[in-house]
């Protein structure tokens, strides 16, 4: 019998015994190494397989469920109309959310027999926004957004305010001009929503020319098969659909700044032709014979630890060197207490004047509920905040009661020390009418909380405290109601269905 062996390539015989088990991890490669997510269900509807792209898509990180129930139990994805299918026993295609908001097609195929009996069934997940992505390359258009879906009407950042502010973005910022002034690689980290990206563009904007092009790559959400077409770019006909030639990031970039953003979520072999592409400076189009050299401003950026990464053998270690050139860590929100009503300020004025609302300003008990919040989501939470406040309501000043309901902070993010005269308990936003309630003491780590103090935590009405429960796992997964659910044993359904009870009865006092 011959066999394929993965590892090497090469087809050779094999005994009774060895064949199977090598067709069998062949098997398993191939179907581990298609573009689309795979479900594969057994007879009895247990899950015979899940690919790679399957769990991204389902949420389901390393568990492993038996059979349908189990998969819907702990997947963060509504799997209602596969399900429906499924119990229907007729193919069908359904479009489904996946548990990163992306819009998948899930196509449903019952398998049967000779005699057309049932033998399984399998679910394929396709990435929407890809093939709307693909056919559109495939027709020649260019999409220079690489990945980055943007908002329109965003409120830049304004670096050149905060500076004047705060020594500590002075000083971040004459360190990243500094270096990429003369073309030192740069190295972001900081918690997601710090202003990671509006810095690296800030950069760009003082280091170069209106003209130098700034590409912004999300390396997350590229998978391997696409990534050396996109970062640089294929020849014309150097596979099916590749009726035109393209240009990658790479060569768009050239001679200005690429900005490589969630750096450290690219595939391990990902990085490598990264690193390759970095140690020489040029690139090979797909299908192409001929390298091409390239002049770039490279910028990193990561919300992760980088080195931990490196020593859990996620991330290059010769890669990380590569890029730690000048390493700069933008600090959260929380801890630049003299930016958070600058930034208010600003966010304000920029969103009353895209709404053409009359906002000139804040009360002063709402800038104090403000700089008392820790704000765990960042800049970008307090920008979404504003913008909230200014789409659905008018006025002179922004009022407490204006102000939407904010998650209760966890034990981590530890309010900054504002210059209001009357802190307040982050996210106890008054009622109309009502005073904003004092900030709680908080007792000492190892001394125990007092009588008092779990008085006024506990004695409270329940619904009131499932509200606190609630709040506090979708902080601490910076939003993400799917995760919440699924740490606090309940379906997304469930919360909405509180959140809405409790803004009824908030209406109703």
């Amino acid at each position: 019998m011959r066999f394929f062996d993965p590892e090497s390539g090469r087809t050779s015989e094999a005994d009774e015994q060895t064949a199977p088990r090598t067709e069998l991890e062949f098997s398993g490669t191939v179907l581990e190494r298609l573009p689309d997510g795979l479900v594969a269900i057994g007879r009895d509807r247990s899950i015979v397989m899940l690919n790679t792209l399957a769990r991204t898509y389902l949420g389901l990180g390393k568990t492993q469920p038996d059979d349908i129930q189990s998969l819907v139990d702990t997947t963060q994805v509504d799997l209602t109309d596969i399900v429906v299918a499924l119990q229907s026993g007729v193919a069908t295609d359904v479009i489904t959310q996946a548990a990163d908001g992306r819009p998948i097609l899930s196509s449903i195929r019952f398998l049967r027999d000779a005699n057309k009996g049932d033998i399984g069934v399998t679910i394929i997940l396709r990435d929407l926004q890809m093939l709307d992505r693909q056919r559109k390359l495939a027709a020649g258009a260019r999409l220079p957004d690489r990945f980055k879906f943007t908002k329109d009407k965003d409120a830049a950042v304004d670096f050149a305010a905060q500076r004047r502010l705060s020594d500590v973005i002075d000083t971040i910022v004459k360190k990243g001009e500094r270096a990429l002034s003369v073309g030192a690689r740069i190295l972001l980290s900081g918690e997601s929503g710090s202003g990671k990206t509006e810095l690296a563009k800030h950069l760009h904007r003082q280091v170069g020319n209106p003209e130098e092009p700034f590409i912004h790559v999300n390396c997350g959400p590229i998978p391997e098969q696409l990534f050396e077409s996109e970062m640089f770019g294929h020849a014309k006909g150097a596979f099916t659909g590749a009726i035109s030639d393209h240009v990658g990031a790479a060569e768009e970039a050239n001679g200005g700044t690429l900005f490589l953003d969630e750096i450290c979520e690219m595939d391990l072999d990902l990085q490598a032709k990264l690193l390759r592409f970095i140690q020489t400076g040029t690139y090979r189009r797909v299908g192409d014979s001929r390298d091409r050299p390239t002049n770039i401003r490279f910028v990193c950026a990561t919300n992760k630890d980088p080195l931990e990464y490196v020593q859990l053998g996620r991330f290059r270690e010769d890669l990380y060197y590569r890029l730690h050139v000048v390493p700069i860590h933008m600090p959260p929100l929380r801890e630049r207490a003299t930016d958070i009503a600058m930034l208010a300020r600003r966010f304000l004025k920029d969103y009353a004047a895209v709404e053409r609302k009359r906002f000139r300003g804040f009360a002063d008990e709402t800038m104090a509920i403000i700089q008392g919040y820790p704000w765990p989501g960042n800049v970008r939470q307090l920008e979404n905040v504003i913008r909230n406040v200014v789409v659905l309501h008018d006025g002179d000043l922004v009022t407490p009661e204006m102000l939407p309901r904010l998650p209760v902070p966890q034990p981590g993010h530890v309010a900054v020390q504002a210059a209001a005269p009357n802190p307040v308990q982050p996210g106890a936003y008054a009622q109309p009418g009502q005073q904003p309630a004092p900030v709680m003491p908080q007792a000492d780590v190892g001394a125990g909380v007092s009588a008092a103090s779990a008085e006024d935590i506990l004695v409270r009405p329940l619904v009131e405290l499932e509200m606190m429960a609630i709040d506090a796992a979708i902080a601490k997964f910076d939003g993400n109601i799917t995760q919440a659910a699924r740490v606090m044993d309940i379906s997304t359904s469930t919360i909405y269905r509180k959140q809405m009870a409790w803004e009824k009865r908030k209406q109703g006092h």
